[in-house]
């Protein structure tokens, strides 16, 4: 997102207070920016977000994008018992219920 800090923190306050707006500032997101750069200065300090985004670069295939957010948000202690679980089996290839219950119906159907 080049050297504009604004827009990363208008985008972060944007994900903190309407979820409805993740799907349109993440697509932005991946193709304006680095994950690392996502996950330095694009997302709110909230674990709502930092899950939504994971689950969004699962769901956009970008599954090196997607360890490295795990990670990030393993590091920062917000990975919930269902995160671990759900990258735990996405990264063995046991694809199974609680990737079906974090990408929903339709999304699960596509992957497996």
């Amino acid at each position: 997102m080049g050297d504009n800090k604004v827009t990363p923190a208008v985008t972060a306050r944007i994900l903190r207070l309407i979820p409805g707006h993740d799907s349109v500032i993440f697509s932005e997101y991946t193709r304006l920016a680095q994950t690392e750069d996502v996950l330095r200065f694009c997302l709110p300090d909230d674990s709502r977000a930092a899950e939504s985004w994971l689950r969004f670069l699962v769901e956009a295939g970008r599954i090196d994008d997607a360890h490295r957010t795990w990670e990030w948000v393993a590091e920062r202690g917000d990975a919930d018992d269902n995160v671990n679980a759900s990258m735990s089996s996405f990264s063995t290839g046991k694809v199974g219920p609680t990737w079906q219950h974090m990408l929903g119906v339709a999304t699960y159907a596509q992957i497996a």
